[in-house]
C-alpha cells in the first residue's frame, strides 16, 4: 500500500491519501490511524525559513502480510 501525507511544521501529519488500489479497508484504516498518531519532531525553524516552506509532502509504501514467510517474499517481490 502506497500513502502520500502532509507534515506541518510541528511535525504532525495531515491529509492522509491512499495512491495504490487497495483491496482491504482494515488495512487502509489501520494505515490512517497510524500515520494520524505518528508525531514527528518539529521541522526547525531555521530550515523552514531558508527552505521557504510550510510543511513538506511525503510518501511511504506499507507492507501488510499475514504470516512472516507472506511478508518476506512480498519484501523481495516490491518494485525499488
Amino acid at each position: 500500500m502506497k500513502l502520500r501525507f502532509r507534515i506541518d511544521p510541528a511535525g504532525r501529519i495531515h491529509d492522509i491519501q491512499i495512491t495504490s488500489a487497495v483491496r482491504n479497508q482494515w488495512a487502509e484504516d489501520t494505515a490512517r490511524h497510524a500515520l494520524s498518531a505518528l508525531k514527528l519532531p518539529p521541522v526547525p525553524n531555521q530550515v523552514m525559513r531558508e527552505a521557504g516552506m510550510d510543511g513538506c509532502y511525503a510518501s511511504a509504501q506499507l507492507i501488510l502480510a499475514k504470516t512472516e514467510s507472506d511478508f518476506n517474499r512480498l519484501m523481495k517481490e516490491r518494485p525499488k
